[in-house]
């Protein structure tokens, strides 16, 4: 606690907005400390909740990074809820991890991210695999035709890993596509540092998704 309270006073100095957390313990101790809870819910599908496959889509590859950033941020443009700006460091750390992941395993190139791609519109996902899931750490997509092809891709790559279940948050564009609930861990919590800056309060949503948290 008096790490977390030193942290924060120095950035309080700096000028910093806000402290943000995701917090796997007791949100009581964080919210002892000025933090609180904002909008943490989740969203868990099965294979038989997607759409068939259909249309043009392929697994991302070395040097898709950069298109798939760019869908990313086409899709949040003229978002007002409370996130943060990325200009596609966040993609590409996870990426590399997943990389020396699999370079440790000895499995080449892993699978991390899902394209998109036709007349009709783009769509992306980056992914990751759980146990028994597929994670959606992020998508997007420019139409409703390339939002069917992206999930049935994603339907795609249940069936062929043999996971049970879709997992994502409810933000961007994922938001109200299937029935949310309350997330147990990974809870998101925002610390107010300057009373000048209007921010959320308790409760309130916000765009944060499940790459915010990694």
């Amino acid at each position: 606690a008096a790490m977390l309270r030193a942290a924060i006073e120095e950035y309080r100095q700096r000028g910093a907005h806000a402290a943000l957390l995701f917090s796997d313990i007791d949100v009581g101790y964080y919210e002892r400390l000025g933090f609180h809870q904002l909008e943490s819910r989740e969203c868990s599908v099965d294979a038989a909740s997607l759409p068939v496959p259909r249309g043009s889509f392929r697994a991302a590859m070395a040097g898709d990074e950069d298109r798939m950033s760019e869908i990313f941020a086409a899709a949040r443009d003229g978002e007002r809820r409370f996130g943060l700006v990325r200009d596609g460091w966040t993609l590409r750390f996870q990426l590399r991890r997943l990389r020396e992941l699999a370079r440790a395993r000895g499995v080449g190139e892993p699978e991390w991210g899902v394209l998109a791609e036709g007349r009709g519109g783009d769509g992306a996902a980056m992914i990751r695999f759980g146990r028994d899931t597929v994670d959606v750490l992020e998508a997007a997509w420019s139409s409703d035709s390339a939002r069917e092809c992206l999930m049935g891709a994603l339907r795609d790559c249940l069936l062929r890993t043999a996971r049970l279940r879709l997992r994502f948050w409810p933000a961007g564009q994922l938001r109200g596509l299937f029935r949310e609930t309350s997330r147990g861990s990974a809870i998101a919590m925002l610390a107010p540092l300057d009373p000048s800056v209007h921010l959320p309060g308790r409760g309130a949503p916000a765009e944060l998704a499940l790459l915010d948290h990694i």
